[in-house]
């Protein structure tokens, strides 16, 4: 599979951009590749909310079955390139497989391109404006023994490994889990906005991130009175304000988190 000519911006793609790339190619060498999708689990939490979704792709080996192939997660944790490239780990729940989706019972609508979170229909139209939350607690304290099978690394030819090594991953971030940042935005009513305004500067926020590429991503913000409190994971404060920038909010004050604590912490 050739991957001479990759436009280096590939490498700033969004989760869905750089995996559909991957499935493209692999399809193009006659290789059965779809778009699978679900949640990422925090490793280092018994309880937490999830975020948001994460896609990865599946490819078919003759012999193996399904091979993940998680781009982004390898783009951003260069060590583990191999890891990713064959296998996926304990903190992931896939939710459904492939785009262009028929539901059952089947949708009045056109096919979702992806389904992971609630899809409502009024009056045979499709009801965007759904409030979503998602969270998870362990079920158990003990850790759970993950079999040899589901470590098994998959032997896989040449040209598709290459991809991982393309131009995808030009610009890498440094090594290591990159920090996370509390951005303060004064806006004055800000918790007057109503939910279309909150909607709008939503998309305006993703809009800019799907342009800045998965190396900056929100996790989640905090509406109060007068204030905007977000929370973001950057390489650094420089990304944090280009992404303010572009898309025209405040970032008055920018702090990198140095520690994570909750109610488990007093557990020792």
């Amino acid at each position: 599979m050739p991957v001479t000519g990759v436009p280096a911006q590939l490498a700033a793609q969004e989760t869905p951009g750089a995996t559909s790339v991957f499935i493209s190619m692999a399809r193009s060498e006659k290789i059965p590749a779809r778009f699978q999708i679900g949640f990422p689990l925090p490793a280092d939490e018994h309880t937490a909310e999830i975020p948001g979704y994460h896609g990865w792709a599946g490819f078919y080996g003759d012999g193996i079955g399904s091979i993940p192939a998680d781009i982004s997660e390898a783009w951003k944790h260069p060590k583990k390139r191999d890891c990713f490239f064959g296998a996926r780990d304990v903190n992931r729940v896939q939710f459904s497989e492939g785009r262009d989706l028929y539901l059952k019972p089947e949708q009045d609508g056109p096919p979702p391109n992806h389904f992971v979170y609630p899809y409502v229909e009024v009056d045979g139209k499709e009801h965007p404006n759904v409030s979503i939350a998602f969270s998870f607690s362990d079920a158990a304290s003990t850790p759970i023994k993950v079999s040899a099978s589901r470590e098994k690394k998959f032997a896989v030819g040449e040209p598709l490994r290459a991809v991982l090594e393309s131009g995808l991953f030009a610009g890498q971030p440094q090594e290591g889990t990159m920090p996370k940042y509390v951005i303060e935005r004064e806006i004055p009513n800000a918790g007057k906005l109503s939910q279309n305004e909150l909607q709008a500067v939503s998309q305006k926020s993703c809009g800019v991130l799907e342009k800045l590429g998965p190396q900056v991503q929100w996790l989640e913000s905090f509406v109060t009175d007068d204030k905007i409190y977000c929370i973001y994971i950057a390489p650094n404060e420089e990304m944090v304000r280009e992404h303010a920038r572009q898309g025209g909010f405040p970032a008055n004050r920018v702090s990198a988190v140095r520690s994570i604590i909750g109610p488990t912490t007093a557990e020792g």
